[in-house]
């Protein structure tokens, strides 16, 4: 009897067969071996199934079923009550694992309490630019946020105890699409954050699906690292996978992966584009705050000298005041004399001593 794997990967496929085997291949070399993977082929179109033969592994389980409704939920439904893994993982035809992501992912199982974890992607632009998703649901705002607006987790980095649901059918097949939104937030409900493990860095790349249109994936976290690395000189060069004219940025970036240190290396650089983001955000308002300190200290002295200048007013003022009042005292004591003066100079010794003041003008160089 074959014992039962780790786990048990979920990869549905409908028209990618340009792609799949990149994902595949993505499997084959995670450092955790003990998984099964189960390709679910809804309606696939013609070469998908041979892409999918063409890798010589036991793991590997190919169900070809017809096009369910929608996105084929029922079908994943049906692929999963074949899963023997403990834990299901799930991975799309157009994404690629890091080498350690399913070793990662099964860390965060240690606690028996922990009923589904899931890690961080980096979504990956038409264009080969990679930016980090950085939802956290340990926050109380980006947890409401989550369950009521949007989801922002891809369901790559999405992995549940095989039993989580309570024996029903996992994928939701009364809804047209975000199936795996759903499963999370019943999953979030159900086991309460308590239940619940994250990890805080990057194990897998999620790439744009073929159906959607535009550079970004209408993803708006991604359309802002765009914007960013649109302009950044100092954008990590991990990050940006040049591609060749018809080329699938799944190609360029499998390359990668198949070289020593790839992984290490991604996360250090969506580490270090995040650090830097952070940096421009907060250098502003260090910035701000020197100069409003610097404001500040300008102020102070100009009160200074406005207080140096009312101490020097004051002084003048009351220099001015005994100026006034020393001329006021002169004025009153010549009006004082005035008439003194004039009775003397009309008086007969006044006339009598007139020639002897004129010899004494004359003695003195002075004309009478």
């Amino acid at each position: 009897m074959v014992s039962a794997p780790r786990f048990s990967i979920l990869l549905p496929t409908h028209n990618r067969p340009d792609v799949i085997g990149y994902a595949i291949q993505s499997v084959l070399r995670q450092s955790e071996p003990d998984f099964e993977l189960l390709v679910v082929g809804d309606g696939a179109v013609a070469g998908t199934e041979d892409v999918v033969r063409s890798f010589d592994d036991a793991r590997i389980r190919w169900f070809g079923f017809p096009k369910a409704p929608a996105f084929g939920y029922a079908n994943r439904n049906l692929a999963l009550t074949e899963a023997r893994g403990r834990f299901i993982a799930h991975m799309s035809d157009d994404d690629l694992m890091l080498p350690d992501h399913l070793e990662l992912m099964g860390g965060a199982f240690a606690d028996p309490a922990v009923q589904w974890a899931y890690a961080q992607a980096l979504w990956v632009s038409a264009d080969g630019i990679a930016g980090p998703d950085l939802t956290n649901l340990s926050h109380a705002d980006e947890r409401d946020y989550f369950l009521r607006q949007n989801n922002t987790i891809s369901a790559g980095v999405f992995v549940y105890r095989n039993g989580a649901f309570g024996g029903t059918p996992p994928w939701p097949e009364s809804l047209p699409e975000a199936g795996d939104w759903e499963m999370m937030k019943q999953l979030l409900v159900r086991h309460g954050t308590a239940g619940m493990a994250r990890l805080g860095e990057p194990t897998l790349l999620h790439f744009k699906a073929k159906w959607k249109d535009g550079r970004d994936s209408r993803f708006p976290l991604l359309r802002a690292w765009l914007d960013i690395a649109d302009r950044a000189a100092w954008w990590p060069g991990e990050l940006r996978a040049p591609l060749q004219p018809d080329q699938p940025p799944q190609a360029r970036y499998a390359q990668r992966l198949a070289e020593p240190g790839s992984a290490q290396r991604l996360r250090r650089a969506a580490a270090d584009a995040t650090a830097r983001v952070a940096l421009d955000r907060l250098v502003p308002r260090v910035v701000a705050e020197t100069e409003a300190q610097q404001v500040a200290a300008l102020r102070t002295l100009l009160e200074a000298a406005d207080a140096d200048r009312s101490v020097l007013r004051t002084q003048w003022e009351a220099a001015q005041t005994h100026q006034s009042a020393r001329e006021a005292g002169l004025r009153g004591e010549v009006e004082r004399l005035g008439p003194q003066v004039q009775a003397l100079r009309g008086s007969t010794s006044w006339r009598l001593t007139g020639p002897l003041r004129a010899l004494g003008r004359l003695l003195r160089g002075r004309k009478p």
